[in-house]
């Protein structure tokens, strides 16, 4: 039974209904409350380390809107979002929001959502552009280039692809990139993207006769019949490869309170970015970030400094100081709405049936001294 005081309730005790609550206290008695002094989303999550022990996790979620200039102010940050949110069903569409409530990442990670805007009237295709790069050695400079409505052309017994229409603002959604599956055909859909468009199993007969509408710069499809790897900024659905393959195998014979992975689970199986958004080291503060394309009638790089995270979080259990490092691990960005939000997690090793009584606290540190890489493992500590 989790409880919670302060500004923001935990999460997790705030999600469960009331018969669920008396159920789960049965079994669930870590009496460990959250007293959130901060002006943060944040909430305790149960679930396991890196060694597949229970574990205890604190994630709190900072935001900031942006100005095109540069400016960056602090601002009220959306909820955790403790499940994913598709666009459509499932298995049929791309993620409209990624979970952040996970027990651990591997380094640090950024994706973007938002749309791509034609740089003036009547153009038939547009570059959107995310860099960034960061004192730890963070680096990223990746270019999409997203075209306006294309269908292939019949053209001395080949399929070539026909001239772009005008572009109209598009979204960056995995739907408008290379992708999809056969109708009919359950079988057919492409791994990496399932959601997308383009995927032809002939360069004679076409099954989709429209093309993608954003595309690597340096690798446009050229025949019915390529494969490419989906062009996008967004979070990747935990059933698409290579999320799946990242997951292993599922623990047999798993009890109550067990970890639900085995062995083969790769370190990075909470990762949702693609593996070109992903790095080493997370975020620290002093990332330099440029954006471009994201926005009507503004050509020029949106340049922005990220933050450093602006808590840190204290832990006493049973009247001693256990130590709980939050590692800012996960960027989001928003260019629709011009919001920046981190996302910052730390574990406290913790079983579920632990009846030891503690709290943690979570108090504004504008220094944001608090933020540090992971460390190696310590008794009572995730």
């Amino acid at each position: 039974e989790f409880t919670v005081s302060g500004r923001k309730p935990c999460a997790f005790a705030r999600s469960l209904s009331k018969p669920a609550s008396r159920v789960l206290s049965l079994r669930l008695r870590p009496m460990l409350e959250l007293f959130n002094e901060s002006a943060l989303a944040a909430g305790l999550y149960p679930g396991w380390d890196r060694e597949r022990r229970q574990q205890l996790t604190l994630v709190a979620k900072a935001a900031w809107r942006f100005e095109r200039d540069g400016t960056l102010l602090p601002t009220d940050p959306p909820p955790l979002v403790e499940a994913d949110t598709h666009h459509g069903k499932p298995h049929e569409s791309s993620l409209a929001c990624a979970r952040e409530n996970m027990p651990f990442k591997q380094g640090g990670e950024v994706y973007l959502f938002g749309t791509a805007h034609p740089p003036r009237p009547g153009a038939r295709a547009a570059r959107v552009r995310l860099a960034l790069h960061g004192p730890a050695g963070q680096h990223l400079d990746k270019t999409l280039l997203v075209l306006g409505r294309r269908r292939w052309q019949s053209r001395l017994l080949r399929h070539v692809p026909g001239e772009p229409e005008p572009l109209e603002p598009t979204p960056l959604r995995y739907e408008n990139a290379f992708g999809g599956r056969l109708p009919g055909r359950v079988d057919s859909a492409w791994p990496l993207n399932p959601a997308g468009m383009g995927c032809n199993h002939s360069d004679w007969k076409l099954a989709c006769p429209e093309l993608p509408r954003i595309e690597w710069p340096n690798r446009l499809m050229r025949r019915p019949t390529d494969r490419l790897t989906p062009a996008g900024f967004g979070p990747l659905p935990v059933f698409w490869q290579p999320r799946l393959d990242e997951q292993g195998s599922p623990a047999e014979d798993a009890e109550f309170g067990a970890c639900p992975w085995d062995d083969s689970a790769q370190p990075c199986l909470h990762n949702v970015a693609p593996h070109d958004q992903r790095f080493d080291a997370p975020f620290a503060g002093g990332e330099r970030i440029e954006l471009e394309g994201f926005f009507p009638d503004h050509a020029a790089p949106v340049r922005l400094e990220l933050p450093p995270f602006p808590a840190r979080a204290r832990a006493l259990v049973e009247g001693h100081p256990v130590p709980l490092k939050l590692v800012a691990d996960t960027f989001v960005i928003d260019t629709d709405a011009q919001i920046l939000a981190l996302v910052a997690r730390g574990g406290i090793r913790w079983a579920l049936d632990d009846r030891r009584s503690g709290l943690i606290l979570l108090e504004a540190d504008a220094s944001g001294t608090s933020v540090a890489h992971p460390e190696p493992q310590r008794e009572g500590v995730a």
